[in-house]
């Protein structure tokens, strides 16, 4: 029974220390989440921009300029943070165990979305305009798993809008799907990413 009860608190202090650490790492994510919100939102609009001038014969080919645009983004984007993290690492020292699976979760989800973005346009083996929707799934799924370490309902909620979302998007495959998925991005993700920061920056 010792043993038991032992072993019960021990299990119950590890959890503890897994949402002390998920509490702690939100504001430094939240920075993360407003950053790639406003890069994405950007793409989204050039996407939208650069259709609409191939519809109108202004440019030749929309392909290579979307290619070019999401391809400075990322390498922007990916520079800062791989910046920002190693600031932060000698501010803070080691990264918890919460950290590593959080990260670990995004950085699987940002191979698949590179993988689907540039192999789609570049072979053109899928409609460019359900690129958008497949990448909403893949966010809700990165959301519901971090709504769990984060232990957060209304980030469980953002995942059920990210999948709810991309049902629109599979069913009229259009130009303006660009537009909806930037409206997304904007309330499901930077806005969130805002109120994370805002909440937890003092911690």
């Amino acid at each position: 029974m010792k043993k038991t009860a032992k072993k019960a608190l021990q299990d119950i202090a590890y959890i503890k220390k897994i949402m002390s650490d998920s509490e702690r790492m939100v504001a430094d994510k939240g920075t993360h989440y407003i950053l790639w919100g406003i890069l994405v939102a950007l793409g989204q609009g050039l996407n939208y921009l650069f259709v609409e001038l191939d519809e109108r014969d202004i440019i030749l080919n929309s392909f290579p300029y979307i290619i070019a645009t999401w391809a400075v983004l990322f390498t922007a984007g990916g520079i800062f943070s791989a910046l920002h993290e190693r600031g932060r690492s000698r501010t803070k020292g080691s990264t918890t165990f919460a950290e590593r699976i959080v990260g670990s979760v995004w950085l699987g989800s940002c191979i698949a979305m590179i993988i689907v973005i540039f192999l789609s346009l570049s072979t053109k083996a899928l409609d460019p305009f359900l690129i958008d929707p497949i990448i909403a799934l893949l966010m809700g799924v990165s959301y519901f798993i971090c709504s769990r370490l984060y232990v957060s309902r209304w980030m469980m909620f953002l995942s059920f809008g990210w999948w709810f979302g991309s049902i629109p998007m599979f069913l009229r495959p259009c130009k303006e799907t660009f537009l909806v998925f930037g409206l997304m991005i904007v309330v499901l993700f930077l806005v969130p990413g805002i109120a994370f920061y805002l909440k937890h920056r003092d911690r």
